[in-house]
């Protein structure tokens, strides 16, 4: 059977997937690149790319015995070659992951619900490990915080002296991804600036492993909490099978969490991690929790002065740069 590959490039390319992608229960958002399978203008095969991320992977029932998996896939990792990208990665149901697994690529996870896997030219531990001795970060035990950090405050400055309090060297994750107001390049400097006169911690990148758009896809799931569930056990589940394990970690910090979904996180957390998670109560100034929100905003304002006791001293005279920089 001749089957016709098509790249969606229009509204209608668009709407036939969206609503072919429907009938399997995902919500067609977010993607950078997609392409279908159609045989006398029906589609009978989809996949999707969102970066290095493979999504969207569906087939049509009466036509999954056929070597369509193959053929989609394949076209699909030969166009992100062609950009440049070959660290892939896959995001998936249990129902689709064995077609990748015949493809090469590596299962990192799987749970009752997903499976997470990766290209074969990239290891998860080496990957970690790299991150382990160019951090020299050789101590037998630590204990681990993961922060946004958007910007560093005086909350996040609380936060961490209280874990110090446990006796053990600390490492400060901060999320790699792109996505916040602040560029990680900006974070990661405003968290080294805040902890500069602080012993025992050691700043490092996410890695894409952590808190990302790995861990946390939205693509298949019809709703917030089932995506909070799944998602937030995904990446417990890694930061317990992996980062813990190849850095020598005791227990994971967390902040104590008001949003009903970041705090549905920290539930889901509390489910795998157990007694090696520790929440925190976030620190108050006249009485109201300081968020980095609030920062936000009166750095739109150049509300410095109100700023200055909502984060530490250097990351003030960081923001000042930073916004006369940006006008």
């Amino acid at each position: 059977m001749n089957y016709n590959i098509k790249e969606v490039i229009t509204n209608y390319d668009r709407k036939k997937v969206a609503s072919f992608l429907k009938d399997f229960g995902f919500k067609y958002e977010n993607v950078d690149f997609s392409i279908y399978i159609e045989i006398e203008k029906e589609v009978i095969a989809t996949v999707s790319a969102r970066h290095n991320i493979i999504t969207f992977f569906a087939i049509k029932q009466e036509f999954q015995a056929e070597n369509i998996a193959g053929y989609l896939l394949s076209y699909m990792i030969n166009h992100l070659a062609t950009i440049g990208i070959d660290h892939l990665f896959i995001y998936t149901t249990l129902k689709y992951y064995n077609y990748f697994e015949n493809m090469g690529f590596k299962v990192i996870l799987l749970t009752d619900e997903v499976a997470v896997l990766e290209s074969n030219n990239y290891d998860i531990s080496e990957e970690l490990n790299k991150i382990k001795v160019k951090y020299f970060l050789n101590e037998d035990k630590y204990n681990a915080v993961c922060l946004n950090a958007n910007p560093f405050t005086n909350g996040h400055l609380h936060l961490i002296k209280s874990i110090l309090k446990q006796g053990l060297p600390l490492i400060v994750f901060v999320l790699e991804e792109d996505k916040s107001f602040f560029s990680f390049f900006d974070r990661f400097n405003m968290v080294k600036l805040g902890l500069k006169k602080v012993d025992k911690v050691t700043v490092v990148p996410s890695t894409y492993y952590l808190i990302s758009n790995l861990t946390f896809p939205t693509y298949f799931l019809k709703n917030d909490l089932d995506k909070v569930k799944v998602e937030g056990m995904v990446d417990a589940l890694i930061f317990k099978n992996y980062f813990m394990k190849i850095f020598n970690i005791q227990k994971r910090m967390v902040g104590e969490e008001i949003d009903p979904t970041t705090n549905s996180y920290n539930e889901v957390l509390k489910e795998v991690l157990k007694d090696d998670l520790i929440i925190i109560p976030r620190k108050k100034v006249s009485g109201d929790i300081i968020s980095a929100s609030l920062v936000r905003e009166k750095y739109k304002i150049k509300d410095f002065e109100s700023i200055s006791s909502l984060v530490p001293k250097r990351v003030v005279a960081y923001l000042k740069i930073l916004r006369n920089n940006n006008g």
